[in-house]
């Protein structure tokens, strides 16, 4: 059996990279996204299935060490799991709101505005996470902690 933290970096790229994705595709699709809701629905939930599992795969892997952390280290850590709150509750509403709006409304340019406004957001809540968990990693070694049982 893996230990624990082996999980975590593999999970974690992939609810950071599709919120980019699907604003690219947005943008590709601007003039067609009427043809492509059901593409959208799915990497939005896609996205959201990412987000649960990144999120728990980090909690279970920094659980053992969170206590040994230093009060700056801890902080950051703080910040990197409500981050991760975050991106899972924005997943939540940016599926429903995009699943909402494909039924709601037959405006195109309605679905595309709540489309791109969910990708922008969590987006932004990507990068927050990203950072606050490459800070913990680059700045604080939080990786040696894990991997060596909780010692440095």
């Amino acid at each position: 059996m893996l230990p624990n933290h082996f999980y975590h970096p593999f999970i974690v790229h992939v609810p950071i990279v599709l919120p980019f994705v699907g604003l690219g595709l947005l943008v590709w699709w601007s003039e067609k996204v009427s043809d492509h809701k059901g593409e959208l629905i799915s990497l939005f939930a896609i996205q959201l299935f990412f987000a649960f599992a990144a999120f728990y795969s980090g909690s279970f892997a920094g659980e053992p060490v969170v206590e040994k952390l230093s009060p700056a280290a801890h902080s950051v850590y703080d910040w990197h799991y409500t981050f991760g709150r975050l991106t899972i509750f924005a997943s939540a509403i940016a599926l429903a709101g995009v699943s909402i709006a494909t039924v709601a409304t037959q405006k195109k340019r309605a679905f595309y505005g709540v489309a791109v406004l969910c990708s922008l957001l969590l987006c932004v809540l990507v990068i927050l996470s990203g950072f606050t968990g490459g800070s913990l990693i680059h700045e604080y070694g939080i990786n040696e902690l894990v991997g060596n049982g909780g010692h440095l």
